[in-house]
């Protein structure tokens, strides 16, 4: 009965550090600012008159480059998306 016990309660742990975690993420994504950051960070996006920076690998030994250009509609603004 104790082992079973001892297995509960670290459950319990494991869940409410999961929760306050789920919680943080929760706020984080209830912010203009974090919207944004997720946006940006997982669907490559930029606002009008943004630049985009390449790094490059300097192991890379090929040395080619490429452009991408990406049109914005600036009368609604691409966080709007998500709302």
């Amino acid at each position: 009965m104790s082992g079973r016990r001892h297995e509960v309660e670290a459950e319990v742990t494991r869940l409410k550090d999961q929760k306050t975690s789920l919680e943080k993420e929760v706020n984080y994504l209830s912010d203009e600012r974090g919207i944004e950051a997720e946006m940006r960070r997982q669907f490559d996006v930029a606002l009008p008159g943004e630049k985009v920076v390449v790094i490059v690998d300097p192991q890379n030994k090929q040395g080619s480059t490429s452009t991408a250009t990406q049109s914005v509609d600036t009368d609604h603004p691409w966080y709007m998306f998500w709302r």
